[in-house]
């Protein structure tokens, strides 16, 4: 089947129209001829703002994934059912087999020989899912979708502050699926947000430990990864921290407090999950390594920039976490250019991080690591602490005192999400001690309630 045919006015006004509105890619065939499909896929998804497409680098993450496609496609031949060698095309679903289709070809691809995550091949066929609908229904392609892929309604478990409850998806035969009922949680592990993460064991969090002592490591990442363990802080949060909130922390310090309170959520300028009112208990030792760092020159540099970029005026509204270029890791949403920015930092250098520290830990520190685990492995140690030092108090904690506790500093709406981090823990040597390296950083005797 031939491409759409359109004329070359039309293109060109579109070309126009893409390129100056937007900022997204054009994207080309391999004979330079521009593969006005795939743009004016592209287009329609960024101008109806449909989800996945909302701003200029979710639509080149997207474009990107069309291009790989389309590569893949020119680059492969398969024998049909009578023996001959036909070239593949994106557009040719005649094949009774799917294996000839390029579709299944490409899902095969990546299940089996690019060997990427779950979440990366189903965001990757649902683009490509996504892009044949729009030729279907839009642009009015004569191909099956079921030839592109079969699809029924599933269903799936989510949870909420006031209970259970189970929601409708177009469930695709080119996707892997993770829900329990399908691919149970691995043991050791929590489902959170759709992403199966644990605590760091104790010989991993010592390894990490180790690593960040020494000058290999950025003080941004310390920092960061400091107060994840220190707090159980999710990105969004940690990143959204401004100069305002640090000398604010380092004013309530004394000789008495050893915890300083911060509350994060609406109102304050940082950022949380679904945006709930909470409370950060930070370790004083940590607020006065952030106070060295705002006052360093090199904090001071990035902040110029910072300005520079056009990133507001100087009123402690600063973020802490800035690249060398002056623009922030994560971009809160009260931040004056949230509305205006087409590409919004979303803190996806912590990927970056994690890589380099599985990389130096010689095998040590698995692969899947990510900077979530940290979250889980602060609900561990709080854990830890809390049965360890349980004997000792006067007034001894229940198993309920216990989850109420883990549950606030998580800030948990739901209390069984908090018990489904617990079993991680109650199966475990609780006992073992890693704090010699970090616990009187991480948890100080006299701040933990």
């Amino acid at each position: 089947m031939n491409s759409f045919k359109v004329s070359i006015d039309a293109q060109k006004s579109f070309i126009t129209c893409i390129s100056g509105v937007f900022f997204q890619p054009f994207l080309y065939s391999e004979s330079g001829i521009p593969w006005f499909e795939a743009n004016s896929f592209l287009f329609h998804c960024a101008t109806q703002k449909l989800p996945g497409y909302q701003n200029s680098e979710a639509v080149r993450r997207k474009a990107s994934i069309l291009l790989e496609y389309r590569v893949f496609c020119d680059k492969q031949n398969y024998k049909n059912v009578v023996g001959e060698i036909k070239k593949s095309s994106i557009f040719d679903f005649s094949s009774l087999r799917i294996t000839s289709r390029p579709t299944y070809r490409y899902f095969l691809y990546l299940r089996d020989e690019k060997v990427i995550s779950r979440k990366q091949i189903n965001m990757r066929t649902k683009v490509i899912y996504d892009f044949y609908n729009y030729l279907v229904t839009i642009l009015g392609f004569p191909i099956e979708m079921e030839r592109v892929s079969k699809t029924t309604i599933g269903y799936f478990k989510y949870e909420s502050s006031t209970g259970f409850g189970y929601n409708s998806f177009l469930k695709r035969d080119q996707a892997i699926y993770n829900s329990s009922s399908i691919n149970p949680v691995p043991k050791g592990f929590v489902r959170d947000n759709g992403e199966d993460i644990r605590p760091l064991n104790n010989n991993e969090l010592k390894c990490m430990l180790t690593m960040l002592m020494s000058n290999d490591f950025d003080i941004l990442i310390k920092l960061a990864i400091d107060i994840a363990l220190s707090t159980g802080a999710r990105k969004q949060t940690i990143f959204t921290l401004r100069k305002k909130h640090v000398d604010y922390m380092h004013s309530q310090i004394d000789d008495n407090n050893t915890i300083v309170r911060l509350k994060v959520g609406p109102g304050t300028g940082i950022d949380t999950k679904n945006s709930k009112h909470h409370v950060l208990f930070v370790p004083t030792s940590l607020v006065k390594a952030l106070k060295t760092y705002i006052s360093s020159t090199r904090y001071k540099i990035r902040v110029k920039l910072y300005y520079d970029i056009g990133g507001g005026v100087e009123n402690g509204e600063e973020y802490i976490f800035l690249s060398r270029n002056g623009s922030p890791l994560y971009m809160a949403k009260d931040d004056k250019n949230y509305r205006y920015s087409k590409t919004k930092p979303t803190g996806t250098i912590t990927k970056k991080w994690t890589d380099k520290i599985v990389l130096r830990s010689n095998g040590t520190i698995p692969s899947s690591f990510s900077f979530h685990w940290l979250r889980a492995t602060f609900a561990k140690e709080m854990f830890k602490y809390l049965v360890e030092n349980n004997e000792s108090r006067e007034k001894k904690l229940s198993d309920g005192d216990i989850i109420t506790s883990i549950q606030s500093r998580m800030n948990h709406s739901n209390r069984t999400t908090t018990e489904n981090y617990l079993k991680l823990f109650t199966d475990k040597d609780v006992n073992s001690n890693v704090q010699s390296l970090y616990e009187s950083y991480l948890f100080n005797k006299d701040g933990v309630s």
